[in-house]
């Protein structure tokens, strides 16, 4: 997956440095990047713990494709990891599992819904338990990865696009789906 001879540091500007953990060529797969970068978080999750995956780049360098795929031939990251998520879920006999998903888009400094249909635009806010969080984003229950993407389809059939020099139906906004996992011990 590393590319040989890759540098694990790239010097971009004079003054500054960038560390990557790993480096991944043009030929890897969605399933590739998953695999070498995300797989391994998915447990922690079930423990407590907190994870984000960040896809950043150009207009027109896949960033959405990787984390959606496509329709046929390549799932996403999005639903790598939930399939990942639900299959130790399922393995998980002792422990009693609840999962939510929200879908939400910033576009022009404005939040909105994804879930909800003509969403108004929606207000950050400072939680004292949460922490920051959206007013009156919908949380949506999900028993299954198949779920999940039904949820991110519907979500992304509501995003703001424009075409650009680089793209004809580029997603003009950034889309951001959180997970809530609640876990007890069964009884």
């Amino acid at each position: 997956i590393n590319t040989p001879g890759a540098p694990g540091i790239v010097q971009r500007y004079q003054d500054k440095q960038f560390a990557f953990d790993r480096v991944y060529g043009d030929e890897c797969t969605t399933n590739d990047v998953f695999q070498g970068s995300i797989r391994d978080l998915v447990p922690g999750l079930l423990e407590g713990y907190s994870t984000t995956v960040f896809a950043y780049g150009a207009t027109g360098s896949g960033k959405t494709y990787t984390m959606m795929g496509n329709d046929s031939s390549q799932a996403g990251i999005n639903i790598l990891t939930m399939s990942h998520l639900y299959g130790l879920i399922e393995a998980s006999s002792n422990l009693s599992v609840s999962v939510s998903v929200s879908y939400l888009e910033v576009y022009n400094e404005t939040i909105r819904d994804l879930l909800v249909p003509d969403s108004p635009a929606l207000v950050l806010r400072e939680d004292p338990v949460k922490g920051a969080s959206v007013s009156r984003l919908t949380w949506r229950q999900v028993h299954s990865s198949e779920q999940v993407l039904k949820a991110l389809e519907e979500g992304q059939q509501r995003r703001t696009q424009a075409g650009t020099l680089f793209n004809e139906a580029s997603s003009r906004s950034h889309a951001v789906l959180q997970v809530q996992i609640a876990v007890r011990d069964k009884l």
